[in-house]
Parts: C-alpha cells; structure tokens; sequence
C-alpha cells in the first residue's frame, strides 16, 4: 500500500526545521539530513551571536536563514507534488 504524502506539510516542515520536509517525503534523505544539520548550525550560531551582542552579524544571519528556509519550503512542496 503506498501513502500519500502531503506537498503542504512537507513545505512546511522544510520551512520550521530545514531538510525534515525531505526525510518525511523520502526522497533526497541525504540532502534532508544535511539541511537539518546546517540548520541547528546556523541556529546556534544565531544565538551565540545574539548573545555576544553581534547585532549586525545576527540581522545578516536572520535574513539569509530566511531566505533559506523559504527556498526549501518551496522546494519540498514541489517536490511532494511530483509523481
């Protein structure tokens, strides 16, 4: 029995936690893994950053981690509506 699973809420696993929207559709695992892990990467280093009081460094980090995260949101829809 094969599942369907939903473009949308791939998209949006993409978007809170990068790569989680891959592994949940199951393709691209590797790629998946590898965002998630660049995720919490650039999330620790988003903190540490806020706490050293890097602001500058922290308003950088905040607008490319959003422009990630909706490119892959994007990415994982489309790809979960592929066939």
């Amino acid at each position: 029995m094969i599942k369907h699973k939903s473009p949308l809420l791939a998209g949006i696993l993409n978007f809170l936690f990068f790569g989680v929207g891959y592994i949940y559709l199951g393709k691209r695992k590797t790629f998946g893994w590898i965002m998630l892990f660049a995720g919490v990467v650039m999330t620790i280093e988003y903190f540490i950053g806020n706490l050293s009081h890097l602001s500058n460094l922290a308003n950088t980090h905040t607008i490319s981690f959003t422009i990630v995260a909706v490119a892959v949101a994007v990415d994982g829809y489309l790809l979960g509506k592929e066939k």
